[in-house]
């Protein structure tokens, strides 16, 4: 059984779509399921043709299962891999390995796990998605200032300071096949 993809939109501080992410719904992602899962969204960005990232999850523990010379040979910068916050630090090598492949990656939710500091001392991640509802204000200028991230992505909320955004208020999770059917990346 295939899983059943949703998406939200990533909006750039200036309101624009800067990327997707692709959300399952039929499973509750845990490691056994998630490599599945993440090479059933890739078959899904592959259908598509989208002018923006897609981004997809993915448990820090199921790295080293993934072909990343095929993946960033196939996707290259057409999508982020979210390495979500779960454990990170235990997988910190093949999250290492990871970012040599030339794939573009992200930390997601930042501030609802186990946040260290310490691993995004190690693994200089480009992009760091923060729970906004948990995490302080000024940790987003200390994760650019101090650690490197290039980009900040705020969820749950557009009053973060942020570089972009991703939440309910501003888009609600629609079936992925609705991009199939209208260009929903139009500028709005």
């Amino acid at each position: 059984m295939k899983p059943n993809f949703y998406f939200q939109k990533i909006y750039d501080a200036e309101g624009k779509v800067c990327g997707i992410e692709i959300l399952a719904r039929d499973f509750h992602l845990c490691p056994y399921t998630d490599i599945y899962v993440f090479y059933s969204a890739l078959e899904e960005v592959q259908k598509l043709n989208l002018s923006v990232p897609a981004h997809i999850n993915l448990y820090a523990s199921s790295i080293r299962y993934v072909r990343w010379d095929e993946i960033a040979r196939e996707f290259g910068n057409k999508i982020v891999v979210e390495i979500l916050e779960t454990n990170v630090g235990t997988y910190v090598y093949d999250v290492e390995y990871l970012m040599s492949e030339g794939l573009l990656f992200a930390l997601d939710d930042f501030g609802s796990g186990a946040s260290n500091f310490s691993v995004l001392r190690e693994v200089p991640f480009p992009i760091v998605k923060v729970d906004a509802d948990l995490v302080p204000p000024g940790t987003a200028k200390s994760l650019k200032e101090e650690l490197g991230v290039g980009k900040v992505i705020a969820e749950k909320t557009t009053s973060y300071p942020a570089d972009a955004f991703q939440c309910f208020e501003l888009h609600v999770p629609e079936p992925l096949s609705v991009l199939k059917e209208v260009s929903v990346l139009k500028e709005e």
